[in-house]
């Protein structure tokens, strides 16, 4: 049975960062959630993520924060979720969070793994640029489509 205290962040509350957290928060995992924008980080913590798919209808509240430097403590495994163009400026922000152990797991299309694996501080990065899914996540009336395969 694998161990559910590793602390786990997710930066990037849009249509991945939002449905990878609620889904790894229901499986019983030691979450937060980085959102840019405080009322999303309210919305997150209650109600809680919307999410809806083939999987049902569900709100899942999770633990969340507008920046990464308000993160609880330190972290064992990051799934970065940021739009390409702010993944570097938000792998720097975790720097404090981060030990010689740690794990960064990229969840963009690919193209940020090798800027990623140049801070010397990050000894382990991972890439997921694809996976199958057909749910989405909402924050009241805003709708972050996740529907890849």
């Amino acid at each position: 049975m694998p161990d559910k205290s590793v602390n786990i962040a997710v930066v990037g509350a849009g249509a991945i960062g939002a449905a990878t957290a609620a889904f790894v928060a229901k499986a019983g995992w030691n979450i937060e959630i980085v959102c840019r924008h405080q009322e999303i980080a309210d919305l997150a913590q209650s109600p809680g993520l919307h999410v809806f798919g083939v999987k049902g209808e569900q709100y899942v509240p999770v633990r969340a924060v507008k920046d990464i430097k308000d993160l609880s403590g330190p972290k064992e495994v990051v799934l970065l979720a940021t739009k390409a163009t702010d993944c570097l400026e938000a792998a720097k922000g975790l720097l404090p969070v981060l030990s010689p152990n740690s794990i960064v797991v990229s969840l963009q299309n690919g193209i940020c793994e090798d800027a990623l694996a140049s801070f010397s501080q990050i000894s382990t990065c991972a890439s997921i640029f694809s996976f199958q899914s057909s749910h989405k996540a909402t924050f009241d009336n805003s709708c972050f489509s996740c529907s890849t395969s």
